[in-house]
């Protein structure tokens, strides 16, 4: 009598249709999304809840799709890679996108760690929290990676319509948000790559 057993077959040696829309899933989608958040925070002219209405549900969206095409252990991993990813683009959007005004103000107060605390060592890299003393009273603080003091002269750029945190001009680009979103979704793609696709053998029936 034949034992009866369950194993997973891979099909055949060419990538199946359902294993590159798994694979190219996740890139696909931060593009659409980086798209989509960089147009809007720079010329939609649309509320922030539209905003973050249509991205949460692109969102939402690829992440059912990837459940529904990755099966195993790794679907968990590239779910999580793939939500934090499409964060982190969303972030660098945000980060590159054009501020419509800019305005010079002085810096009344700085904190936040240029240096440890009680040393006059060398400064540590760190983000700086500045308090701003800006025309009109807007921006009213920033955050930024370069080291000011009180009484210096910062320019600053901002959106009139306060979709986008302002900051202060010159700041450097986002790269490593940018590599690790990269990196991320590249893992993800990969767990696709290898789990998206496969299926269940069907169970031999008995022999008698």
């Amino acid at each position: 009598m034949a034992t009866t057993h369950h194993s997973r077959q891979e099909g055949p040696p060419e990538m199946s249709l359902r294993r590159w829309t798994a694979l190219l899933l996740p890139p696909v989608t931060a593009l659409a999304v980086y798209a989509w958040a960089y147009w809007f925070y720079s010329s939609s002219g649309l509320p922030l809840s539209v905003g973050m209405a249509v991205g949460g549900a692109v969102t939402v969206a690829a992440l059912i799709a990837y459940t529904a095409l990755v099966r195993g252990v790794g679907c968990f991993f590239g779910v999580l890679l793939t939500a934090l990813a499409l964060f982190a683009v969303v972030t660098a959007a945000e980060r590159v996108t054009p501020r419509a005004v800019a305005v010079d103000c002085e810096v009344t107060e700085a904190t936040g760690g240029s240096r440890e605390p009680g040393t006059d060592g060398p400064a540590v890299p760190g983000r700086s929290v500045l308090t701003l003393d800006c025309p009109g009273g807007h921006p009213a603080q920033i955050t930024t990676a370069r080291e000011y003091r009180a009484k210096d002269r910062v320019r600053v750029s901002h959106d009139p319509e306060r979709r986008v945190s302002p900051k202060a001009e010159g700041e450097p680009a986002p790269w490593f948000i940018g590599v690790l979103a990269l990196l991320m979704l590249a893992v993800s793609s990969v767990i696709a790559r290898y789990d998206g696709g496969r299926t269940e053998a069907p169970t031999p029936r008995r022999r008698r």
